[in-house]
Formats: C-alpha cells, structure tokens, sequence
C-alpha cells in the first residue's frame, strides 16, 4: 500500500468528514503535516412495520489521525490533541496522536513500524512547507519485524503486571475499598492494552487514556471490541467504569 494524497476513493460521507478536518486544523493550528492512518465505518440498518418510517439508517466514522507539529510550536502535545478535538467538533470522531516533526523524523531513521508505515501507506491530509519531503525517504520495503528481546521482555513485564493485579483484586476485593479494586482493574486493563499495541503496531502508548488504546487498538485487532461490545446495561458499565477518569470514591 502506498502514500494516499487523492480521498477520492473514499465514500462521500469519509470524504466530508476528512475535509472538515482538513478545514478545521490548517486554520487554527497549521502543524507541519497530519496524516489518517485509519477510518472506521459502521451503519445500521432497521426495518419495522410498526413504526412510520420504515427505514432507518445510522452510521457512525471514526477517523485516526498523527499530527505533527512543528518543533518550534509552542504548545505541549496534549494541549494539542485537546485544542484539535475541541476544534474538529463532537459530530466528527476523531482519535488524535500528536507528536513533534523532530520525534518523527527520529521514529523513521530507527524503522519504527508504527512511523514508517503511517509515513508509507497513510492518507497525507496536510504538508506545510513541504514539510513531507523534510523527512528521511522510505526506500526500503518495510515488514512486520519480529520484536526484539528488549520488547518481548517489555510486554511481559506488563502481561505479569496485569496477572498480579488481577490476582490481588481476586483475592481482596471483599476486604477493601470499591476505588482501590476498580483502580487495580484499569491498571490491569491498560497494562495488557499496552502490550496488545506494542506487539501489533509497535508504538508507545504511555500517557494515553484506556479509551484511547482501545480505539487505536481496533485498527489491527477485534479483541477489545469483542471484550468491550456494549451491547448490554453490564458491559456498558464495565466499559463506563474502565475508561473514567477518575474513579468513584464508594459505590450503592
């Protein structure tokens, strides 16, 4: 797969979305380039005899976007990435990296899969200053390396961590307080969430929230949607609780 520079292959709706966004960004943040490496689709369809309108369609596009700012900007990446989603708006999601074009260039000199393939294959939405042509050129053909020893003992160590947590919730979650057994589990959670994107796309995903490696993982897995469905009250509230913020000091 290639550098995707033309959207129109796309379909109207992705299209529409990915120009607001485009729009959105180069007007108030103008970073060195933004590339989506990822769109999720997903529409449903109802039909009923009992209800008027017979036909009733929703859809929802969930787009996965790295921006790179330019190193001199004098806004920190998480400041960015809340400023950018403030600005996209609530009626297009969007799930937003952000790093500086210097880090970038680092990441692609050192063949990290996650950089180099975003690089590679990724729609390239914006190229201020030509800033495309500034990084290192990609001539090599990069695959799936297998993960180095330093790695595998990395998501181990986070696999371990994650057991010996859940061991400790099994064993005391009757004797203490409801926050410290629920911040046990998000623990775990992002523990094992962590490994699982080291291992598929080899990037780091320290300071990001449980919600946010849960929608990055679905770019090359279907574990945490199958974990995670929401398709009941319960799992709605698994989910709800895991991806909070803070968690509640007691519980009814």
């Amino acid at each position: 797969m290639s550098l995707h520079q033309s959207i129109s292959y796309l379909t109207g709706k992705e299209q529409d979305g990915l120009r607001h966004i485009v729009k959105t960004l180069s007007l108030s943040m103008q970073p060195a380039l933004l590339y989506c490496f990822g769109i999720r689709m997903s529409q449903q369809l109802r039909r009923s005899c009992f209800t008027q309108k017979r036909r009733n369609e929703n859809s929802n596009t969930i787009y996965d976007l790295l921006l790179i700012l330019h190193d001199k900007d004098s806004l920190t990446d998480d400041t960015a990435a809340a400023i950018a989603k403030r600005m996209i708006g609530s009626s297009t999601n969007a799930n937003i990296l952000v790093h500086r074009f210097s880090f970038m260039k680092t990441q692609l000199l050192e063949m990290n899969f996650f950089f180099t393939w975003a690089h590679r294959s990724a729609i390239l939405l914006i190229n201020r200053d030509n800033s495309f042509a500034q990084l290192p050129p990609q001539n090599k053909k990069t695959d799936i390396l297998p993960p180095s020893k330093q790695t595998h003992a990395a998501i181990k160590a986070k696999l371990d961590k994650a057991k010996s947590l859940l061991a400790a919730v099994h064993d005391q979650w009757t004797l203490q307080p409801y926050s410290v057994t629920l911040a046990a589990i998000k623990e775990a959670a992002t523990e094992i969430l962590r490994a699982l994107i080291v291992t598929g796309i080899g990037y780091d995903v320290s300071g990001c929230s449980v919600e946010m490696m849960i929608k990055l993982s679905e770019n090359f897995t279907t574990i945490p949607v199958e974990l995670f469905p929401g398709n009941t009250a319960e799992e709605k509230s698994i989910y709800s609780l895991l991806t909070a913020e803070t968690a509640p000091e007691k519980i009814n």
